[in-house]
């Protein structure tokens, strides 16, 4: 398959899934009770606790999307550098050449995020689900750039 069909793929799906995540989270809100609800029983005070908030079938997959666009963008960078581009991103730069850094660079950024979209999910649902789906479509994005570079350096 080659580069521009796998970044047409990525962006369709991304467009897909953030379709999704507004149907899905839309439903979500409108049928979770929002507050505790005060029921008095003849003998007792009973306080009945609002439902758990089910997840969204939507946030695990942009979880899972996230790691396969990280991995894009790793083998897209590093294919860039092989080729004789230079890394851009002066946080990335002191470990772009070694693919142990790069791996363990995306692992705690992903790890990150995953992190900070949880915390988030917890008080905006929508905003987590946006959250992700932007943060998926800009790395895509940096990895099909990725690979555009590796092919004008290539033909240097």
């Amino acid at each position: 398959m080659k580069i521009t069909r796998i970044g047409t793929t990525a962006a369709l799906v991304s467009l897909c899934v953030l379709h999704a995540a507004g149907v899905a989270a839309g439903q979500e809100i409108a049928d979770s009770p929002a507050t505790p609800r005060l029921v008095i029983a003849p003998l007792s005070l009973v306080i009945v606790e609002p439902a758990p908030a089910k997840r969204p079938v939507v946030l695990p997959v942009l979880y899972v999307a996230l790691g396969g666009v990280n991995a894009w963008d790793l083998y897209s960078t590093s294919a860039a550098l092989k080729a004789g581009a230079v890394e851009g991103n002066p946080v990335v730069a002191p470990v772009a050449g070694n693919t142990a850094g790069m791996i363990g660079l995306k692992l705690a950024a992903a790890g990150s995020t995953i992190f900070f979209a949880e915390r988030l999910w917890r008080r905006n649902r929508v905003a987590a689900i946006a959250m992700m789906a932007a943060i998926n479509g800009a790395t895509a994005a940096v990895a099909v750039r990725n690979i555009s570079n590796a092919r004008t350096a290539a033909r240097r």
